[in-house]
């Protein structure tokens, strides 16, 4: 059934009972976004949670799309009203970021509908996930006090350490206790106490020996098996990425790798079926250009900063998959999450080992796979977004630097942390 059409306009609530309506309204729509996602909830379906008529609705919002926009905007708040509250009962630097991190860790879990809706909106809510992404640039910093961190940096690296133990808990139904690893990344990285940093900085600066982009081959004939194949799933890469995976027609994807929609079948039985492909493919070239930037390299450490600068490569070969990989959780679950889980579960194995042979500190592997998972999406994802430039060399050091030291660099002794500025 149709939903109805726009009223004229709008109740702006000025009282009590119309403020509580406008409440019960959100609080329903986070409800049925999270169970149902935005794309499959109706103005029907959230009116059916909060109990109210259809019509109830359009007196307060025009459309789903504006709800949408204040869902966001009360995530927005939410996040920043709890970092500073959190900021405030810190007596000093280190408990100041401890109850940020405990904070902003335990609020997402929370608010998870809201935190998914986020994620799903935000391919194509560019103006309210920028906002989103600004503030926290000005508050962190501010609240933080860390005037030697870039404010974008700082922002990235601490939300990408939470974001993803969240959501591997809250959505993807992985049962780990993150938390306390989570706090003392963000305090003191990952390089164990008296680690001698020429094991890893001598990577820095190295270029990463990486096997050539992988390429359509013009000269292939249309309809000629594997290359055709290829070029379905380079127009989908193509148009996935810029326009959407809902905006996109098997007809266009055709036309773009010039192809008979018949032809399409052939290889693919629906678009979902392409979508998974794309993402896999992705998987496997994102795993075998790491695994080729860190051939022959033995210190864990070592390893990390080079599959840092291999990912770097990745976003300049493939930086319309950031918006694939984030559009296909919300087309299927197991799609979309089982691209995160795989690189998850092969840092957790790769840094327990490194842990038992003492190149790392002593913290839960998946939450520290996980949380340097996030970093490096967030930090990649300025750079795609052109906030950020993290394959040229001073992004890559302060990135590095923050992953090995965190914010108030590694731990020399047993006892109180020694931040940067009063190193010895």
């Amino acid at each position: 059934m149709p939903e109805a059409p726009a009223a004229p306009s709008r109740r702006t609530p000025t009282t009590s009972r119309g403020q509580r309506m406008v409440e019960r309204l959100l609080d329903a729509a986070g409800a049925v976004f999270l169970a149902h996602g935005y794309r499959g909830s109706s103005v029907s379906l959230l009116c059916r949670q909060a109990g109210v008529a259809n019509g109830t609705f359009y007196q307060y919002f025009p459309d789903k799309d504006a709800l949408l926009g204040q869902l966001l905007a009360r995530f927005q708040g939410l996040v920043l009203a709890e970092l500073r509250r959190a900021a405030a009962r810190g007596h000093d630097r280190r408990g100041r970021i401890e109850a940020v991190v405990a904070a902003l860790h335990d609020l997402l879990r929370r608010e998870i509908g809201l935190l998914q809706l986020f994620r799903e909106a935000e391919p194509t809510a560019g103006a309210a996930a920028a906002a989103f992404y600004t503030e926290l640039e000005v508050e962190l910093p501010r609240l933080l006090d860390l005037p030697g961190i870039a404010p974008a940096l700082l922002a990235r690296f601490v939300l990408g350490a939470v974001y993803f133990n969240v959501v591997s808990r809250g959505v993807w139904g992985l049962e780990h206790q993150p938390l306390p690893s989570l706090v003392q990344f963000v305090l003191h990285g990952m390089a164990p106490p008296h680690a001698d940093p020429a094991r890893w900085t001598w990577a820095v600066g190295r270029e990463p020996l990486l096997p050539p982009a992988p390429t359509v081959d013009a000269a292939s004939p249309p309809g000629g098996g594997e290359a055709t194949r290829r070029r379905l799933l380079a127009a989908a890469e193509e148009l996935f990425g810029t326009l959407g995976y809902h905006e996109t027609t098997v007809a266009r994807l055709t036309e773009a790798a010039g192809v008979g929609l018949g032809t399409f079948y052939l290889h693919f039985p629906g678009k979902q079926e392409l979508l998974a492909e794309l993402v896999h493919r992705t998987t496997r070239r994102l795993t075998a250009l790491v695994a080729a930037a860190v051939d022959g390299v033995e210190h864990r450490l070592a390893q990390e900063v080079l599959a840092l600068r291999a990912f770097f490569v990745f976003i300049g070969r493939h930086g319309r998959m950031y918006r694939v990989v984030q559009e296909a959780e919300f087309v299927s679950r197991e799609i979309g999450a089982g691209y995160y889980l795989t690189l998850a579960r092969g840092y957790e194995r790769s840094l327990a080992q490194a842990m038992a042979r003492g190149e790392g500190r002593s913290l839960d592997p998946l939450a520290l796979g996980l949380a340097l998972l996030g970093v490096g999406h967030f930090v990649g994802q300025g750079a795609r977004d052109g906030s950020a430039s993290p394959g040229s060399d001073p992004p890559v050091t302060a990135t590095v630097a923050l992953l090995m030291g965190g914010l108030l660099g590694p731990p020399r002794r047993p006892g109180p942390a020694i931040a940067r500025g009063e190193r010895g």
